[in-house]
């Protein structure tokens, strides 16, 4: 196990995939710009062609998804050997208007151009939950 610490300017620019052994759930660990990595949960949507994406906005109360250019949804796709027609759907908490959020990108349509998308459940409850119990 390797442990960096980018308080004491360690670097690594690498991008994590870690797939869960019991389904098509991964965990995702994406290098930020202050000290450590941005977490998220991953579930891949192969009947749909779907990338759904859970992000608890560790623990803020406003802001957007990490996840939130072409460069990051590509280090999703690309390990996976995903095509490009494959959609993806984030969703967080929103604690400044009390809701459950869904963010989509399609590689044709851009952001929040796809109405045409499944949600998947477990992740929308999460995020539901994320608000209720205000972690």
């Amino acid at each position: 196990m390797i442990v960096i610490d980018k308080s004491l300017g360690e670097i690594n620019p690498e991008s994590y995939l870690i797939k869960n052994a019991k389904d098509n759930t991964y965990l995702l660990a994406l290098p930020n710009n202050l000290n450590g990595y941005n977490y998220f949960e991953v579930y891949i949507d192969k009947l749909n062609r779907s990338i759904h994406v859970f992000d608890s906005l560790e623990n803020r109360k406003s802001g957007t998804s990490a996840i939130n250019s072409v460069d990051r949804i590509l280090e999703i796709r690309r390990p996976l050997n995903l095509d490009l027609d494959y959609k993806l759907v984030i969703y967080y908490p929103d604690h400044s208007i009390f809701k459950a959020c869904i963010t989509t990108y399609h590689e044709r349509k851009g952001f929040n151009k796809n109405r045409d998308y499944v949600t998947y459940i477990p992740f929308l409850k999460k995020a539901e939950l994320f608000l209720k119990n205000r972690f």
